[in-house]
């Protein structure tokens, strides 16, 4: 009887092994592998508002193909700070055409000192009759980024005022606001 009550058992574990060995374990869908974030975590739209100092670095016109002005792409840089990047550096690449009010888009690039970056598209307007007293004013829309904020999102307010009679390529101040997530 002993040794019936041992082979019954060795009988069951070897089931078990057997048993064992054929079952799928299925992959946790929220494990990536190398993903330390928390998947379930609640993202929510928090503020964000930034000052720089910027100044012009280079202007040329655009023409018409035939050949006469039709607008003008500006690139401008600049320092300040903003909300979740701390000390920033700002680069503007734009496309203005003529009209009154001047219509543009521009990228934004705003990098951190720890060299995060956030990309930013602009829709707007600017009011360049005088030279002394540029206005510029419109939305942004925040589309990604490097580092922490490779998935951020969001909407800005842009405003900014520009002088072009001081230095070599005109001095002004850009103001954000709005929400961000990321």
């Amino acid at each position: 009887m002993k040794e019936l009550n041992r082979f019954l058992l060795l009988g069951i574990v070897l089931v078990l092994i057997a048993g064992c060995s054929k079952m799928e374990v299925e992959p946790d869908p929220l494990y990536s592998g190398n993903d330390t974030s928390l998947k379930g975590a609640k993202v929510q739209m928090v503020p964000f508002k930034s000052t720089f100092d910027t100044w012009g670095l280079s202007e040329e016109y655009i023409y018409h193909p035939d050949g006469y002005e039709i607008g003008v792409h500006v690139v401008v840089c600049g320092s300040g700070k903003a909300t979740h990047l701390g000390k920033t550096a700002i680069n503007v690449d734009q496309v203005w055409y003529f009209g009154y009010p001047m219509a543009g888009t521009s990228v934004i690039t705003l990098t951190a000192a720890n060299g995060d970056e956030l990309f930013i598209d602009f829709t707007g307007k600017m009011n360049a009759m005088d030279p002394k007293n540029i206005s510029i004013w419109g939305t942004c829309e925040i589309n990604s980024g490097t580092g922490r904020f490779a998935d951020a999102n969001g909407d800005l307010d842009l405003i900014a005022t520009f002088d072009k009679t001081i230095g070599e390529g005109g001095e002004g101040e850009t103001f954000m606001t709005g929400t961000i997530k990321y």
